[in-house]
């Protein structure tokens, strides 16, 4: 569990980097893609926390494009509505 954590925490400071760099859309490509997984193919228990710990950085860059693109497209007005609807599915 605590790959979790560290992959989490590694997402959310290499996100905003892709971002800046490659944009929003290619950002959410490339993790949506990378996230996809390999555990079925791997069986060692190092080999999956690895993994857990990459697929976490990309699922954290994932959040942040999320957000962003909310946050770029509400207006000031319906900006809590969109966020709040975005946890709501989210959680």
């Amino acid at each position: 569990m605590s790959a979790y954590f560290v992959g989490y925490l590694a997402g959310s400071r290499i996100g905003p980097r892709f971002i800046h760099r490659v944009g929003n859309t290619r950002t959410y490509a490339a993790l949506a893609a990378a996230a996809a997984g390999l555990h079925a193919v791997f069986d060692t228990p190092f080999t999956w926390i690895v993994l857990r710990a990459l697929i976490v950085v990309c699922l954290a860059g994932l959040y942040i494009v999320m957000e962003s693109w909310i946050n770029a497209s509400a207006t000031n007005r319906n900006r809590g509505h969109l966020l709040s609807i975005y946890m709501i599915v989210n959680l």
